[in-house]
C-alpha cells in the first residue's frame, strides 16, 4: 500500500466505507422503527468542548435507548488522557470546527446563529484544531488505528501533505467530494515493526 492514496482507491475505500458504515451503525443510529436497537457490541465514546451539545448528545443517547455510549467534556483528546486510552483506540472520527475565525461572522445566519462559535472557529486559518488533532491522535491510536475527519474547502491537500510528513502515520487516505475537492482525511497509526 503507497503512503498516500485516494480513499477511492481499494483497499482504502473498502476501509473507508466500512468506517462509515461502523460509525453509523453504533454512534448514535436513529433506529428504521422506534422499536429497533442496535445490536452492536462496539464501544461508543463521544466526547465534545462544550456543555450545552453533550446535553443533548446524551439525550439523544437515551431517547434512541442506547444506555452504553459514554460522554465525556474536555479538550479535544483532554479526557481520554489515561491508560484506559492511551494506545488502544481503533479509530478517533471527529468533526471539528474548520472556519477561519474571520468567516464566521460572515457565515448564513441559519448556522452562524444556531451553532456555538466553539463548534465553527477553527482559528485565524481554520486549522488550528485540525493541527492539534493530527498532534495529539497518535497518542491514543494503537498501531494500525485510523484517525478519520472532515476538513473545510480548500483546507485538504495542505492537511493531506501534514498528514503525510508525520511519522506517527504510515498511510494517508483523502476522499474528495463531487467537485473533486479533498473533504475527508484519513491516517493510519504507523505498525510497529
Amino acid at each position: 500500500m503507497s503512503r498516500t492514496e485516494s480513499l477511492s482507491s481499494p483497499p482504502l475505500r473498502t476501509l473507508y466505507e466500512d468506517l462509515l458504515k461502523r460509525l453509523e451503525e453504533t454512534l448514535l443510529p436513529l433506529p428504521d422503527k422506534p422499536d429497533e436497537t442496535p445490536t452492536t457490541t462496539l464501544d461508543s465514546l463521544w466526547a465534545t468542548a462544550a456543555g450545552q451539545p453533550l446535553a443533548a448528545s446524551q439525550a439523544n443517547a437515551r431517547f434512541i435507548g442506547r444506555p452504553d455510549v459514554t460522554f465525556a467534556c474536555g479538550d479535544l483528546a483532554e479526557p481520554f488522557e489515561s491508560e484506559e486510552f492511551l494506545g488502544v483506540v481503533d479509530v478517533v472520527t471527529c468533526n471539528l470546527p474548520y472556519v477561519s475565525s474571520a468567516k464566521v461572522d460572515t457565515m448564513h445566519q441559519d448556522i452562524r446563529d444556531h451553532e456555538p462559535r466553539l463548534a465553527l472557529d477553527g482559528g485565524p486559518f481554520g486549522i488550528h484544531i485540525i493541527q492539534r488533532l493530527i498532534q495529539d491522535a497518535p497518542r491514543l491510536l494503537k498501531p494500525g488505528g485510523w484517525l478519520l475527519f472532515e476538513v473545510g474547502l480548500g483546507q485538504g491537500e495542505g492537511i493531506r501533505q501534514r498528514l503525510a510528513r508525520c511519522p506517527a502515520f504510515d498511510v494517508i487516505g483523502s476522499n474528495p467530494d463531487t467537485y473533486g475537492d479533498i473533504r475527508v482525511l484519513a491516517a493510519r497509526r504507523r505498525c510497529e515493526t
